[in-house]
């Protein structure tokens, strides 16, 4: 799996793990339990559209308006490695509901500053790893490892807002069918030639 960036702009304001973590927030995700920032924060203003940034297919799992991390998603995507969680925090506005699925760069929600652990207007990316339990529950992994089961999600990562990225794609499709178009006429130059 890869995941792109979900929003245009690329200041992230905070990284994964305690290396990442703001000095002076050391104490606060103390307090949560954790050693440091379970995720990546980026800035970006309220109201900023966010893309489905995964390579594959998403499928929504929770919409959650909690008064402590604010209005979010849960999305839930499949590879060869199994399942992963990813979070999507301090929203403004929604533009899916639970079961939707979600193709790569599609529009899904917008960025906000909802929920008290919130410094100002952002997005907070988290990703886990999870298993789907005998009831169909997607249950989180790894709990105890220091950031309640958020991992690092850089080795996934690629730094390319998703948009261009579907861009750059449709871009070599179109130069791929041109280069077979031309094939094409070029073998029925041949047949025509050979009789």
């Amino acid at each position: 799996m890869t995941v792109f960036r979900p929003i245009i702009n690329n200041l992230i304001t905070q990284g994964y793990g305690i290396e990442n973590t703001k000095p002076d927030a050391l104490h606060f995700y103390k307090e949560l339990n954790m050693l440091g920032h379970n995720g990546v924060d980026y800035f970006c203003p309220i109201g900023t559209p966010i893309y489905w940034p995964g390579s594959g297919r998403g499928t929504v799992y929770a919409i959650i308006d909690d008064i402590t991390f604010g209005k979010y998603i849960e999305v839930i995507s499949e590879d060869n490695e199994g399942y992963k969680k990813h979070i999507f925090a301090h929203l403004s506005s929604f533009d899916c509901k639970p079961g939707d699925i979600l193709e790569t760069g599609q529009l899904f929600c917008h960025s906000g500053n909802s929920g008290k652990y919130t410094t100002g207007p952002h997005l907070h990316y988290g990703l886990k790893e999870c298993i789907k339990n005998l009831l169909g529950n997607f249950v989180s992994l790894n709990m105890d490892n220091g950031y309640n089961g958020a991992i690092d999600p850089k080795p996934y990562f690629i730094n390319v807002w998703v948009v261009d990225e579907i861009e750059n794609l449709k871009k070599t499709l179109d130069n791929l069918k041109q280069q077979i178009s031309i094939w094409r006429q070029i073998i029925n130059l041949i047949r025509w030639f050979r009789g």
